[in-house]
């Protein structure tokens, strides 16, 4: 983002230039990944003609593809690299992993999973799940599906972290981890407050200011809870999380209908302030 915004700011003192520069550059990217999954299905899966003008139809009228497209956020920095490596991990179970021999897939495959994990943090896990399915379910590719997935987490993880490292680049909160458990906890608080033993409200006191959750507490952001900062080390972590499990022991109702607030965006057609 900085290093194609800040220069027009810095340079021609024109921010706003910068930002729509970039908003077209990522328009542009956005739709050109949907434009390779459409030219994907027509040619390597023989997807019919009228299939293709609906899904085509629904890239272009769907409001929340522009929205996301002109958004100058990390998530739609990142969303159009992930299209692309659905259509090279669907072509892999395709051709049952015969596309391993050509270098002209692998090349790409290597390079777009590097940006999948650099690009976003859960990448790591999205990424690496991914490429060792293929890996245990289509042994007669094994070795060099094997080596495509150790060559990106050396990049991606060695490489890239060695960058970070020299650069001074501070690792992300554990806290980003837990949105869900944090939003359950919360919500626990506020519903049965008493029911906490003094053990994990010192263990959930480490992390979360309990004092604080009644008027904090946002059913579907977890941002007012979790913060922006790692709050603790590993051995407070681990004791939160046995807290956490306890407590989803006793009143698992209250767990579900907080993850069901928090994903609730995706199936209610009431406002939902963030993605407003």
């Amino acid at each position: 983002m900085g290093s194609i915004i800040t220069p027009f700011g810095e340079k021609l003192q024109n921010w706003q230039l910068g930002f729509f520069v970039y908003t077209i550059l990522q328009v542009i990217l956005t739709a050109c990944s949907f434009s390779c999954a459409i030219i994907y299905l027509y040619k390597k899966l023989n997807v019919k003609s009228l299939y293709l003008f609906v899904i085509t139809l629904f890239y272009s009228l769907c409001p929340i593809f522009p929205i996301s497209a002109q958004t100058i956020s990390k998530d739609a920095l990142f969303a159009w690299v992930y299209v692309l490596f659905m259509i090279l991990f669907v072509e892999a179970i395709n051709t049952q992993g015969k596309c391993f021999y050509n270098i002209k897939y692998v090349l790409p495959m290597i390079a777009v999973s590097v940006l999948c994990i650099c690009t976003k943090k859960v990448g790591l896990y999205v990424i690496g799940i991914s490429l060792l399915s293929i890996v245990v379910c289509i042994p007669k590719v094994r070795v060099r599906s094997l080596v495509t997935f150790g060559i990106v987490i050396f990049i991606s993880v060695g490489i890239m972290g060695l960058i970070k490292s020299s650069m001074g680049v501070l690792p992300g909160g554990k806290q980003e981890m837990v949105s869900i458990p944090f939003q359950q906890t919360a919500r626990y608080i506020k519903e049965h407050k008493n029911d906490i033993t003094k053990q994990e409200y010192q263990s959930i006191g480490k992390l979360i200011d309990i004092k604080t959750v009644d008027e904090k507490y946002d059913p579907i952001n977890a941002d007012p809870i979790k913060g922006y900062e790692d709050k603790t080390n590993v051995k407070e972590f681990k004791n939160y999380l046995l807290s956490w499990y306890q407590e989803g022991l006793r009143h698992p109702k209250t767990y579900f209908a907080a993850f069901n607030a928090m994903v609730s965006g995706w199936f209610s057609f009431t406002e939902y302030i963030p993605l407003t």
